[in-house]
């Protein structure tokens, strides 16, 4: 179900991480919030490729957010010396003109919408892993 309504979305390529472990070969690999360790990640990468972990999030072996930590710098980078691939800790800075940007590039991806009365209803559907795309809690002002 959640694989099929990726690709309506226009992934070229899609991966069941509850099925199968990622495999190929990238220049690129961006890890957001996932649960793969970094040699994982690396063994993803090109030569010459880029592992970026993007926020604080950690991976299976808790490297991802010790590497933000001591990176400690937007985009700082940080190159392996043993193989030429770099790992990059991508933490953003928010501007109102960048978010303005990607919101006329997103494509909405809201499943459901409820009342903050029911808000309990929508994080135990989350939990369960019923929901496809994200979900949103509608505030009414009085």
């Amino acid at each position: 179900m959640n694989l099929e309504f990726v690709r309506e979305l226009g992934a070229d390529h899609v991966v069941d991480y509850t099925r199968e472990e990622p495999s190929g070969s990238y220049d690129v690999v961006l890890q957001i919030a996932g649960n793969r360790s970094l040699s994982q990640l690396r063994r993803l990468l090109t030569p010459r490729g880029t592992l970026v972990l993007v926020g604080r999030g950690v991976g299976r072996d808790g490297t991802g957010g010790m590497l933000a930590l001591l990176t400690g710098m937007v985009g700082a980078r940080v190159r392996s010396r043993k193989d030429g691939k770099r790992i990059v800790s991508f933490i953003a800075k928010i501007k109102s003109d960048d978010l303005a940007t990607v919101a006329q590039l997103a494509v909405p991806a809201v499943s459901k919408v409820y009342a903050l009365d029911d808000a309990a209803s929508a994080v135990a559907d989350i939990e369960a892993g019923h929901t496809r795309g994200k979900i949103a809690i509608s505030v009414q002002s009085a």
